[in-house]
């Protein structure tokens, strides 16, 4: 792939807050599973492929991949099918409480959370209340493998049915604007929210995306507001609309974006509770 392509690609990312890094280390995947549940056995390990990882991830020890059966650590975002990068230490060494551990159990290989009790004695605790928790006691032969440093999936995709099921709920939105007395009647219930002129811009993005306004019909909205709130202390301009009409403000309410907005923080959470109040009032 062209070099010039792909670092203009990690600088789009980083400008957006994102963190790529390049996945050029090869890590073993084992062959076997890991069992999310009752110890299974380990088998041979054996290297069935090989995986492309961050070199962050990799750190200083060895790193293998194995997949993951069973739904014991299901309460922790682990479901059967994920791929575990697994960090291997072969013992205790590097290993916190409540950190995910690959283990060995009188034969078996599980995957579990770490614990230690105020007496020192080790547990491996599940993550579904239909498991009990491991006791390593000195009578079993036990040990760690390593430590899970990172849980991927594959990425779900979207059957068409459910795809146009969507559409159509989108399309009965766009196509089925709110009455003139429903909008009238938010208007003066929100009205109460906004604290300055600028936040009106809020109400009227909230009006375009329902379909009542067309975008840019800046007019159109102000003379709206006086008629309906003439006693607004902060009544709407169409200047000071056009200029909040910027970044990601210039997208539905569903694009609006914290880190890419005209206003920040506490700001941003303002104008965007004032839309979607407005949006469930109409």
């Amino acid at each position: 792939m062209n070099s010039e392509y792909m670092q203009e690609v990690f600088r789009f990312f980083d400008a957006a807050g994102w963190k790529p890094e390049w996945c050029d280390v090869p890590v073993p995947m084992i062959e076997n599973t890991v069992q999310a549940g009752l110890p299974t056995e380990v088998g041979a390990m054996v290297c069935d492929e090989y995986t492309l990882v961050p070199k962050s991830l990799v750190g200083r020890g060895a790193l293998m991949c194995i997949t993951v059966r069973g739904d014991s650590m299901e309460d922790c975002g682990i479901q059967e099918g994920d791929v575990l990068s697994v960090q291997i230490t072969g013992d205790c060494h590097g290993i916190r409480e409540g950190d995910i551990v690959v283990a060995e159990v009188d034969g078996g290989i599980t995957v579990k959370t770490f614990f230690r009790d105020e007496r020192g004695g080790v547990w491996l605790l599940p993550r579904n209340e239909k498991y009990l928790p491991i006791h390593l006691t000195e009578g079993m032969n036990a040990r760690i493998i390593g430590k899970v440093k990172e849980i991927r999936r594959e990425a779900p995709h979207t059957s068409t049915s459910e795809m146009l099921k969507i559409m159509k709920r989108a399309v009965r939105q766009e196509v089925t604007p709110p009455s003139e007395r429903a909008v009238r009647s938010g208007l003066q219930r929100i009205a109460e929210r906004v604290k300055n002129r600028r936040q009106w811009f809020a109400v009227y993005r909230a009006l375009v995306d329902k379909g009542s306004l067309p975008m840019g019909d800046y007019s159109t909205f102000v003379e709206l507001v006086e008629r309906t709130v003439p006693a607004h202390p902060h009544l709407p301009t169409t200047d000071q609309l056009q200029r909040m009409c910027t970044l990601s403000f210039r997208k539905r309410l569903s694009l609006w974006d914290r880190n890419n907005a005209p206003v920040q923080g506490a700001r941003f959470d303002e104008y965007y509770a004032i839309a979607m109040e407005m949006m469930r009032m109409i």
